[in-house]
């Protein structure tokens, strides 16, 4: 994507130091970091370890070694595990830089990758394989891009006063700077609000006990729900954008304000929206319910300014999930509903012949232990702390006809990675393409 951007610096490495990330805070306008993170902030050089991809650190920056030198930089992405835990990366914006992006929990490749490419097409209206569409600011882009890949962790420190901020170029560019740090905000995804679905048709996951008592599985054959004409088109500021193979995605600028209504509330807007958009599935249920938060780092305050409801499907007992795949997806603020992904699947049957061994929870655990820990950027190795057997739906831009038994891995920091239950491939890692 070129869009008449100035290369400050690009390496890697050992070339990368504590002097040039200094250097870079202080020449360029936009700076991603990408590499490993800590719950304390860091952000871990090369030489961090360079035999054991998960060892303590023996060099890092933080904000305290590398904040006073970053006075041209606007906007920071750091594409690292667990840095924005640390609330005081924010006093860095106090001489005038306006958001950092990042992320509270887990952040992995080849997610990150893809985040970037959704981030940057949003920010300049260049979603999907049609027209141009309407730009979003820098926090809905963000925010978007992440809710689209099931990066849930994702997180802005920033400006709220920043808060329309658009890219340079794009309209009209970034807002004033603002001095001091007495308006920073942290933006962020919650945790899942169980509690509100009690009266709800809700999914519930395969637990790894009841998996282990399955043994022999097979994949199940689906066909994409009727293909319905979307047309993409832009009114206004909202965007309606089909994708390939029936998937459809709308968004609008959000409010930003705390919400008005209540959980339920939330829920009634969303399925009200849903019956718009090709109605609610028989087999639809809500597989969580996640708030966002905007909150005051300097007074401690805490608002909800808008719920996602997220719905998956089950067949024979157990889930379908998978980044990206086969989910509806609902954003509602005291706008209405700001964003919308749907890409439904009927599913059909087991495919015949298909059936093997599913390997067991320790079996899943230890693959992942000796082969795919490595792919999060913690500073040391994650531990996983709960292990669930799904049908694993793979991504919009990847059609398949079939789901494939999965071992859907959670670890401390809430990070999420899919591996095939009988070969143990990792399922994460597909080739991305633009949405």
């Amino acid at each position: 994507m070129d869009k008449g951007w100035h290369l400050c610096y690009e390496c890697g490495d050992s070339l990368v130091t504590e002097l040039l990330v200094r250097q870079a805070g202080s020449s360029s306008d936009f700076l991603m970091f990408t590499g490993h993170g800590s719950e304390n902030g860091d952000l871990a050089l090369y030489d961090y370890g360079l035999h054991q991809p998960c060892c303590p650190f023996q060099v890092k920056v933080n904000w305290d070694s590398v904040g006073d030198s970053w006075y041209c930089v606007k906007f920071a992405m750091f594409l690292a595990c667990l840095v924005l835990n640390k609330a005081e990366w924010g006093s860095i914006l106090g001489n005038g830089m306006h958001h950092i992006l990042g992320y509270t929990g887990d952040s992995h490749e080849p997610l990150d990758a893809l985040v970037v490419e959704m981030f940057l097409s949003r920010c300049y209206g260049e979603v999907g394989k049609e027209a141009v569409f309407a730009p979003r600011t820098v926090l809905d882009a963000w925010r978007y891009a992440n809710i689209l890949a099931d990066e849930n962790q994702w997180a802005v420190i920033g400006h709220n006063g920043n808060g329309k901020d658009y890219l340079f170029g794009v309209k009209g560019g970034p807002t004033p700077d603002v001095r001091g740090t007495g308006d920073i905000k942290r933006w962020r995804m919650g945790s899942a609000q169980s509690i509100f679905l009690k009266d709800t048709k809700a999914v519930t996951s395969s637990s790894a006990s009841a998996a282990g008592r399955i043994g022999r599985i097979r994949g199940i054959r689906r066909i994409p729900e009727a293909y319905r004409c979307w047309s993409g088109r832009t009114f206004g500021n909202a965007n309606l954008i089909p994708l390939e193979y029936g998937a459809v995605i709308y968004e609008r600028d959000s409010c930003g304000l705390p919400y008005r209504g209540n959980p339920a509330e939330a829920i009634e807007e969303a399925e009200n929206f849903i019956q718009r958009f090709g109605g609610l599935p028989e087999d639809a249920g809500i597989r969580h319910m996640l708030p966002i938060f905007a909150e005051s780092l300097v007074h401690s305050g805490r608002e909800i300014i808008a719920y996602l409801i997220v719905y998956k499907q089950v067949f024979n007992g157990i889930e379908v999930d998978g980044l990206a795949g086969s989910s509806i997806k609902v954003l509602v603020d005291n706008h209405g509903v700001v964003f919308f992904y749907r890409y439904w699947h009927e599913l059909l049957a087991e495919v015949e012949g298909s059936e093997d061994d599913i390997m067991t929870t320790v079996e899943a655990i230890n693959q992942f232990n000796r082969l795919h820990q490595f792919r999060f950027k913690t500073a040391e190795a994650p531990s996983v702390k709960k292990a669930e057997l799904v049908y694993w739906s793979a991504p919009h831009w990847l059609p398949t006809d079939e789901c494939v038994p999965a071992w859907r891995m959670h670890t401390e920091a809430g990070g999420v990675l899919f591996m095939d239950a009988h070969s143990g491939e990792y399922l994460n890692e597909r080739k991305v393409t633009s949405t």
